[in-house]
């Protein structure tokens, strides 16, 4: 998937899953039922009208489609590929920091560039080491969560906001930016207070 797609599917998932999260019992249900029923208007809508299809349609199904012909996502898939095929050549540690980079710099392959994938990226430069050290932690944070989950709207938001970064790794580049270390630091922020008693009478825990 191209980042920008990327990103408005993430952000739907998002919000549809928060939408159904937010409540429990009868509600929940109810939910799930406006959730699945506007996903299904949305997509009738988008492959049915022309203008919607021309505009929209036309491009999820290409990247749906298993004989793919548009450029930037033939080129996406290619990269992975190739990050995967990197990472078999050096499976337990990875060919170390930007080796994937320089790698597709060395072979041709278009240029020098990242892999638009995080699991891809982090397996070819570091390995099943470097991908356990740096997921270990968001699973952790993840089971957290879980364990403590008492169906009030913050959990709600911080449940779907980690899965949306996890979702968007797939799509994208993250372990050396900030922008989503920033989200995971108020995510790991969040579990320590309400673990601690913290925030145990605050409206952020209303349901």
């Amino acid at each position: 998937l191209t980042g920008s797609r990327m990103s408005m599917i993430v952000m739907c998932a998002g919000i549809g899953c928060y939408y159904m999260l937010s409540q429990k019992g009868i509600k929940f249900i109810r939910n799930c039922f406006i959730v699945f029923v506007a996903v299904g208007v949305v997509y009738y809508s988008i492959m049915n009208v022309e203008p919607l299809y021309n505009t929209i349609g036309v491009r999820f199904e290409n990247f749906f489609s298993s004989s793919n012909t548009e450029q930037s996502v033939q080129e996406r898939d290619i990269l992975k590929e190739t990050a995967i095929s990197l990472f078999l050549k050096s499976p337990i540690l990875g060919t170390g920091t930007e080796g994937f980079r320089m790698y597709a710099g060395i072979v041709g392959l278009y240029r020098e560039t990242y892999s638009h994938n995080n699991y891809t990226e982090l397996m070819a430069n570091y390995g099943v080491v470097g991908v356990i050290i740096y997921y270990y932690f968001l699973i952790k944070i993840l089971f957290k969560l879980l364990k403590s989950y008492k169906n009030s709207k913050m959990d709600c938001i911080m449940f779907v906001l980690l899965g949306m970064i996890l979702l968007s790794d797939y799509g994208y580049v993250s372990y050396y930016g900030l922008f989503q270390h920033y989200f995971i630091a108020i995510i790991s922020s969040y579990i320590y207070l309400k673990n601690n008693g913290k925030i145990k009478n605050s409206k952020l825990l209303e349901k």
